[in-house]
């Protein structure tokens, strides 16, 4: 998936990921981090994680595979 992107130009994979993003959540996995919705990257950085509220967490991430920010729950 990540080579058919290479064709992109960066500006035009902007535009697009612009108008996918959403509120949508993904599950978190310890093992696996948060993959991206998007391009199934799983080299996404987190960018910011809220305290443990009962046992959940939220954490927000960015992908550097397309640059979408989403947001994962982890669950204990």
């Amino acid at each position: 998936m990540l080579d058919a992107l290479k064709d992109i130009s960066r500006e035009t994979l902007r535009q697009l990921v612009d108008e996918i993003q959403s509120p949508e959540v993904v599950d978190y996995s310890p093992r696996d981090g948060g993959v991206c919705p998007v391009c199934s990257s799983k080299k996404c950085r987190i960018t910011a994680s809220g305290p443990w509220i009962g046992s959940a967490r939220e954490r927000f991430h960015k992908c550097r595979g397309c640059g979408l920010r989403f947001k994962s729950v982890e669950t204990a």
